[in-house]
């Protein structure tokens, strides 16, 4: 069975299972500096870890065994496994760091992209910038302009500018109202290129 990324489909870890594989991973590195992990210690925190004590060895395999009964280990390695595999196509192959793979950040790029080429029903206040292309109508005729200013800015007195010489602007907290002359406006980011 192929999963969307091409490799076989596995169960995802669970917060149990990343939780088992932090504890393993810490119970490791504390006996690998030669104490004991402070959930294991009976003495004092930092206690000494002896390999060659049998107890102190039956002790570890026992809170590693815990430690398993409570998530699996095997699904989270499986999981970083196929996510590190080249042909997920998820990560950078050719990075140290874990980055997303070149594809899928320009896909995201050209999402944003597309987004910012959306159009949005003009809903309150602060929504539009100078620049942002505008689309309504006024006086039954359609237009299709950019705003050229943006005055007091994110409050109910806001004033969009488009078309200075002929002092024609519309007060935002009138159209959301319905009051306004200017009709159905939409605002499009100036950002995403020309009018379209």
């Amino acid at each position: 069975m192929q999963g969307r990324i091409g490799l076989l489909l596995a169960a995802k870890a669970s917060e149990e299972d990343l939780k088992c594989a932090d504890q393993i991973v810490y119970t490791m590195e504390a006996i690998e500096r030669g104490h004991l992990p402070d959930e294991m210690c009976l003495v004092e925190l930092g206690e000494a870890f002896n390999v060659e004590d049998p107890i102190q060895c039956q002790r570890v395999v026992r809170h590693l065994l815990d430690v398993v009964s409570k998530g699996s280990i095997g699904r989270a390695v499986l999981g970083m496994r196929q996510l590190f595999d080249p042909r997920s196509g998820v990560l950078a192959p050719d990075s140290d760091v874990l980055e997303l793979h070149p594809r899928l950040v320009q896909a995201l790029h050209g999402a944003q992209q597309e987004k910012a080429n959306e159009w949005s029903v003009l809903a309150a206040p602060g929504q539009i910038k100078p620049g942002d292309f505008l689309s309504f109508t006024v006086g039954g005729k359609p237009l299709c302009v950019k705003a050229k200013d943006v005055l007091f800015a994110g409050t109910d007195r806001e004033e969009v500018i488009y078309r200075r010489r002929r002092n024609q602007y519309f007060i935002t907290a009138m159209v959301v109202a319905g009051t306004s002359s200017h009709k159905g406006v939409l605002v499009r980011s100036g950002a995403a290129g020309g009018a379209q």
